[in-house]
């Protein structure tokens, strides 16, 4: 079973993404978290320049490092976390033969989305994410396992994030134009999630429709 989970910045993607794979041993592609890593271990300044700008990195960029992570994880069940981000990366893992069996897509309001984002806090060396206000360290502004100092996200600026959430507007309608096929075939089983919920009320929801999904 492949599952996406897509949502604007800020909708929970990351959260639920690591319950969900460990709920259903599913590997986690997270697209971000693995360009964050090549800015961090390879000082790909090209890339965070255009993350930090609130754009989306150049899709011949994402086609390798999810070659990358393909290849490294052949034959395994994967949960893509935030990815497809445009209708040209759905082409991609069409073209590489990965067939989805799931779509999941949260809806939030845009001024919680926002205050959810201005919260944000992030270890970067885990990439482990708290939120000041829904889930706060144990002990302010560090981290909970290491006591590291925590940090915000270079692109989680109101100025960038109003860019990413157009961005992400502009791409979902693509997005769902390419599986609106599949779906309506019941090929793909797509599921709308309000994550505006408590995040306990959301994970049951999830978990909820997959199971469903299961028992078919």
């Amino acid at each position: 079973m492949n599952i996406i989970i897509l949502g604007p910045p800020g909708s929970g993607k990351g959260t639920h993404s690591k319950f969900i794979s460990n709920e259903f041993n599913l590997l986690h592609f997270s697209l971000g978290d693995i360009l964050r890593n090549e800015i961090l271990n390879n000082k790909n300044n090209d890339i965070s320049n255009i993350m930090n700008s609130g754009k989306l990195v150049n899709d011949n960029i994402v086609v390798e490092l999810l070659k990358k992570f393909i290849n490294l994880n052949k034959n395994k069940n994967i949960l893509f976390d935030g990815f497809p981000r445009t209708y040209n990366q759905a082409n991609i893992i069409y073209n590489l033969n990965i067939k989805i069996d799931i779509i999941i897509e949260l809806f939030i309001e845009k001024d919680i989305l926002i205050n959810r984002i201005l919260g944000r806090r992030i270890h970067k060396k885990s990439g482990r994410i708290y939120h000041m206000i829904y889930n706060p360290p144990l002990n302010n502004e560090l981290d909970d396992i290491t006591g590291d100092k925590l940090e915000i996200r270079d692109d989680d600026k109101k100025e960038i994030i109003e860019n990413r959430i157009n961005e992400y507007n502009y791409n979902i309608i693509k997005i769902n134009n390419f599986y609106k096929e599949d779906i309506l075939n019941n090929n793909i089983k797509y599921i709308k999630i309000n994550s505006n919920l408590e995040i306990n009320d959301v994970k049951c929801n999830i978990l909820s429709k997959i199971n469903e999904y299961l028992r078919k």
